[in-house]
């Protein structure tokens, strides 16, 4: 597995001031750490990392109870 450093020296970022490469390296391996997933498995890293973020800072998790959006809501009619 490929580490931030390997991300951060990237010749398609390599021309970016140091804290922008820093952002762009951790979505490129975001990308890569997530490529081939089903949609299934996105929300479930999606949820576990939600999960431990709210762990390590105390925070309590709400979730949402969403409705399914129909063409008639998007559109306002």
């Amino acid at each position: 597995m490929k580490t931030i450093e390997d991300y951060m020296n990237d010749p398609t970022i390599a021309d970016e001031p140091r804290p922008v490469r820093e952002i762009h390296a951790a979505r490129l391996m975001i990308q890569d750490e997530r490529k081939g997933m089903t949609s299934a498995e996105f929300s479930q890293a999606a949820e576990d990392a939600a999960i431990a973020i709210s762990k390590k800072y105390g925070l309590p998790l709400v979730w949402a109870d969403l409705k399914p959006v129909t063409p008639a809501v998007m559109t306002g009619k």
